[in-house]
């Protein structure tokens, strides 16, 4: 599960960048799809705008 740490100096989207990284390099997306924009949004509380930058970092 991805925690996201409000109090750190490290922004959000460092911080999911880096976690989501973590679990793809461990397979743990190996046969699945990351979780949509939208439902990771609401369960880290975070804005979609932060999840589709990662996304794209991800993907780049």
């Amino acid at each position: 599960m991805i925690y996201i740490n409000r109090d750190a100096k490290e922004p959000n989207y460092v911080q999911l960048y880096r976690a989501l990284k973590q679990e793809i390099e461990n397979g743990e997306y190996a046969q699945s799809r990351l979780t949509p924009i939208r439902v990771l949004a609401d369960e880290l509380k975070i804005s979609k705008s932060t999840v589709v930058q990662v996304y794209q970092q991800l993907a780049a």
